[in-house]
């Protein structure tokens, strides 16, 4: 070789900073044309229905000569090494890729390029790039330039990113509207419940996935985003394969070329169904707690530190007479002084201020309270308070209408002065017929203290136990 043409080679391939095989491809492209001959069309069914002869064509490759950054590459002391089967450098993936590398050649792609991992001299795992430009004439197949490029620090990259995408659920895209394409990352992918094989990368088939009813809402938000060039920006369902329904926030970003036309949308989607499932949730939640406390049979206030009144139910409006309108924003110190006596407001104001205080409170006292039409009732007033997000501490009172229990109570007092009272003898007894109580003429009558009949049953009188007396009387007791 002259010595300008060593030069040039040195300079071309030895030198040159791109790690560089030379490969023999020429017993692969020898099968594959008798392949042809045979009527073989579909490369790819065939190759994975002879997976023998994927590893046999694989053993037929090696690799001729290799330049300095190469030996760099895979961490080899000599070009030696490398020179038998390329399967020294395979990883399970690798062996996947050549069968692809197989299938180009088979069908005249001479252009071939793919990301790839190999494994260097020193078991090492290498994320490369490789480059092959198959020529046409099939002897120039023992000479093929393979180019090499570590791409070991973007697989990283993409690989951190892809990781950040995971862990916040959003995922990027980029649709290219010149070609009707578009582009999935990972997480994209994984938030639609595909895997990139699954997808096709069409607008009308990312359309395909959205929920039918949110459809028509998504394409006329995006078509009006690339129109008036503003930020697409929706929030939709998707419907997964499985009937899976998901939440999903997309924003996005299209440019444009020097003629203002569309050409690409860049652009973001973002897993939201938690929050969306947790809102609900919340208010849920809080219409069944609304339903709740609405509905409670105690009436319910709740007013702020300046006791300006922020919240009532229905029962409490029932129990004042008051409307909701009336009530909202009132200050409650007013609705005490006029509602209750002076002594009655100062009394449940300060208890109002010893709970705010943190201070225990005991049990309410019962309360006379006008109504709005002016008729008196009883209640009894308790509460308890909590703070919000911002540290506001709000007193809650639970307003209980007492009044029909103080009329039966002013009535069993009553009807009991009236049994004490009474010139007849009475003795009550329980379901089992035990003595429970006996009035002071039973006393009288039978000569037996309440303490010697309680609990006893009347048959007593009629036992022997007991005096003539009593037995007289025994038919005058009234009650039993």
């Amino acid at each position: 070789m002259p010595d300008t043409d060593q030069n040039r080679y040195q300079r071309l391939f030895l030198d040159n900073p791109v790690a560089i095989f030379e490969q023999d491809f020429y017993e692969v492209k020898k099968t594959i044309d008798k392949l042809k001959i045979q009527g073989i069309v579909d490369f790819a069914s065939y190759f994975d229905e002879n997976p023998d002869l994927v590893e046999k064509l694989i053993k037929t490759v090696t690799i001729t000569d290799v330049n300095r950054a190469a030996l760099k590459l895979y961490g080899a002391s000599s070009g030696k090494l490398f020179f038998t089967s390329i399967d020294q450098f395979f990883t399970k993936e690798t062996a996947q890729t050549f069968k692809t590398e197989l299938i180009a050649i088979a069908e005249e792609k001479y252009d071939f390029r793919m990301d790839l991992i190999n494994r260097t001299f020193d078991n090492k795992l290498l994320n490369i790039y490789i480059a092959i430009n198959f020529p046409e004439n099939p002897e120039d197949y023992r000479h093929v330039p393979v180019s090499i490029v570590d791409i070991s620090r973007r697989k990283k990259v993409e690989y951190i990113l892809n990781e950040a995408q995971r862990i916040a659920h959003i995922g990027s895209w980029e649709f290219d509207l010149r070609t009707n394409t578009s582009y999935w990352s990972d997480e994209v992918c994984r938030i639609y419940g595909l895997s990139q094989s699954e997808y096709n990368n069409t607008y009308t088939s990312f359309l395909q996935h959205i929920h039918p009813e949110d459809r028509e809402l998504v394409d006329r938000a995006y078509n009006k985003s690339v129109q008036t060039g503003n930020i697409y920006n929706v929030t939709h369902r998707i419907l997964l394969k499985d009937g899976t329904v998901k939440y999903v926030h997309e924003q996005g970003k299209t440019f444009y070329d020097s003629e203002d036309k569309p050409i690409r949308t860049i652009g973001t989607t973002l897993d939201i169904t938690d929050r969306i499932t947790a809102r609900k949730k919340r208010e849920e939640n809080e219409e069944r707690f609304h339903s709740i406390v609405q509905n409670s049979p105690a009436g319910i206030v709740v007013s702020d530190e300046s006791y300006i009144i922020r919240y009532v139910n229905n029962r409490f409006c029932k129990i004042t007479g008051f409307d909701r309108e009336k009530l909202i924003n009132r200050d409650f110190r007013e609705l005490l002084f006029k509602a209750t006596d002076r002594k009655t407001s100062q009394e449940i104001l300060h208890r109002f201020k010893q709970r705010i205080k943190g201070k225990h409170i005991s049990q309410s006292p019962d309360y006379s309270f006008k109504r709005k039409n002016g008729k008196r009732v009883w209640i009894q007033l308790n509460g308890s308070t909590y703070k919000d997000s911002k540290g506001i501490t709000f007193n809650v009172s639970q307003v209980l209408d007492i009044t029909e229990r103080k009329q039966r109570e002013k009535e069993n007092r009553r009807l009991s002065s009236i049994i004490e009272q009474s010139p007849l003898s009475v003795f009550i007894t329980d379901l089992d017929g035990n003595i429970q109580y006996v009035n002071p003429q039973f006393t009288k009558q039978t000569g037996y203290t309440f303490s010697e009949v309680k609990g006893k049953n009347p048959g007593i009188f009629r036992s022997g136990e007991h005096s003539e007396r009593s037995e007289e009387h025994t038919s005058e007791l009234q009650s039993h």
